[in-house]
């Protein structure tokens, strides 16, 4: 018997109240995966999240865009 004819099997035997669950399931299996851009920003996240303090923290919105500014305005003058 292939996997997919006992797969099948055990979807043709599960109670009406279940097949919610097996669906949402397999959808799941069957979900996109993430392109290499989302997969770096996840990595990024995790890297964040294990070691926060290898990253700059700012009190505000404005004190981040300003350092960003910042970073533009040194790169612009290296080129």
């Amino acid at each position: 018997m292939s996997d997919r004819e006992l797969a099948h099997r055990m979807i043709d035997s599960l109670p009406a109240y279940k097949l919610a669950y097996a669906i949402g399931y397999l959808q799941g299996l069957s979900a996109q995966m993430p392109n290499e851009t989302t997969e770096a920003a996840m990595r990024e996240a995790e890297a964040f999240r294990q070691h926060p303090e290898n990253y700059t923290r700012f009190a505000t919105f404005a004190a981040a865009m300003k350092a960003m500014d910042a970073e533009d305005e040194e790169d612009d003058t290296d080129a």
